[in-house]
């Protein structure tokens, strides 16, 4: 899980589900090092409800993967961790995983107790088949052979696929949308210390509940207040963050709704929003992350305050993400130097973490009327330097690159992080079947 380590105005204490795999010597009892080619209905589905098993079983059929697994293993949360000590598996600090690969035996291990919801399992066992269809332990490897895969899923719900989309329109919108305008749906947003999305969303029955939009985070969160008012009974576990260990509670929310996004008995995560909530001036009832997120395209209009879903127009002004899984990230430039950024619409701009660093100290300005401030309210004025940024082939010109003052832990695959609205975008795109990120 990951904790984010800084915003415009204050630190926002969030969690994201890594998934690993593994391409250690260890061996599975009666496991094959190197089994015969499968069919689609000759691996086991293990330790999986009847709901479960036909799920995957009907995911897998339609994905098609060119390497089947011999085994899909469904375990609960202890077994997974103590499979995971077995097999070596190797998570980036500050993550958990939730489900991962092992190559030499070709099974496909997923945390019963942990997953994020049946809707958004296909998403993620795409990028486990991608894993074995490589046979290779890369995360950047498995999400590329991952993308046919989630195409096909995607093709499999129009309309008369089988049921499970995260991202679906509700029956009647289907019923009713016939034309590609209108298949597309807006949402409007307020936005707050110029980079908070705050969105309407239904929560079981109560409606008009703001949430955060934020695709730096996942899974999705609610606050201990609208648990509290639902009733909801979770789980409390001890988890590894870049700050630390803390304990968290995460629930299963029986439905969230925003515009034509929606999740039926989702797990979530229960935070305590309230520093946020006195910063904002406003109510928060959580925040939607990238487990919903990612399951469908749209794009976030900065001028017209929309979030418009469906699909995106081709754009020259577009990057391929790097890498999908633990988090979206692309490649920039900044003053020449590659620099890999998490795509973070949580964040203001450009941010690079200071061990990152290759400026001299001296170039460094202090801003003390911008301050950064944890959730326990903590604050330090934000140091920044002016540099010029590309990104793809787009000369951005000069912008500021702000200085977080913590440093990034060496296993993590990026450099800093990229927000939108005081970068001067428009516009901005997350096209997940073809993998890029646009703006405007």
């Amino acid at each position: 899980m990951r904790l984010r380590i800084w915003t415009t105005l204050f630190l926002v204490t969030i969690t994201q589900f890594a998934w690993g795999q593994t391409s250690g010597s260890a061996k599975l009892v009666s496991a094959e090092a190197t089994a015969p080619e499968l069919s689609a209905n000759s691996y086991a589905v293990l330790g999986a409800t009847p709901e479960q098993e036909a799920l995957v079983r009907t995911q897998i059929r339609v994905m098609q993967p060119d390497v089947y697994p011999l085994r899909v293993l469904f375990v609960p949360h202890w077994k997974y961790i103590d499979t995971t000590r077995t097999f070596r598996l190797h998570v980036p600090a500050g993550y958990t995983s939730a489900m991962f690969t092992h190559l030499p035996s070709r099974s496909v291990f997923i945390d019963s107790d942990r997953y994020v919801s049946d809707d958004s399992l296909g998403y993620w066992l795409a990028h486990e088949l991608g894993h074995l269809a490589g046979n290779s332990a890369s995360e950047n490897d498995a999400d590329k052979a991952a993308r046919e895969y989630r195409k096909r899923l995607k093709d499999a719900r129009k309309p008369d696929g089988f049921p499970g989309s995260l991202c679906s329109r509700s029956p009647s919108a289907r019923e009713t949308d016939s034309s590609e305008e209108r298949s597309k749906d807006e949402v409007p947003f307020q936005l707050y210390n110029d980079n908070l999305i705050i969105v309407k969303a239904t929560i079981g029955t109560i409606k008009n509940v703001n949430f955060i939009l934020d695709t730096g985070t996942s899974p999705t969160a609610i606050s201990k207040g609208m648990s509290d008012r639902l009733q909801l009974r979770g789980k409390t576990d001890s988890l590894q963050t870049l700050n630390g260990t803390i304990q968290t509670q995460s629930v299963v929310l029986p439905r969230i709704q925003i515009g034509p996004l929606f999740a039926d008995s989702i797990r979530v995560v229960v935070q305590d929003l309230r520093f946020m909530e006195r910063n904002l001036g406003i109510s928060l009832g959580g925040i939607v992350g990238l487990d919903i997120l990612s399951t469908g395209s749209f794009t976030i209009d900065y001028q017209r305050r929309k979030i418009v879903f469906g699909p995106i127009e081709a754009s020259e002004k577009a990057v391929h993400f790097e890498t999908q899984v633990p988090f979206l990230t692309v490649t920039a430039k900044i003053e020449g130097h590659e620099v890999r950024l998490l795509v973070d619409s949580g964040t203001w701009g450009l941010l690079v973490y200071r061990n990152r660093l290759w400026t001299t100290q001296e170039r460094l300005r202090f801003d003390a009327k911008s301050l950064v401030s944890t959730t326990g309210g903590a604050a330090a004025p934000i140091r920044w330097f002016r540099a010029g940024v590309s990104l793809g082939k787009d000369n951005l010109g000069a912008r500021n690159v702000a200085i977080a003052d913590v440093d990034s832990d060496p296993q993590n695959d990026f450099d800093g992080l990229l927000g939108f609205a005081k970068m001067g975008f428009h516009k901005v795109s997350f096209n997940f079947e073809n993998g890029l990120f646009g703006w405007d």
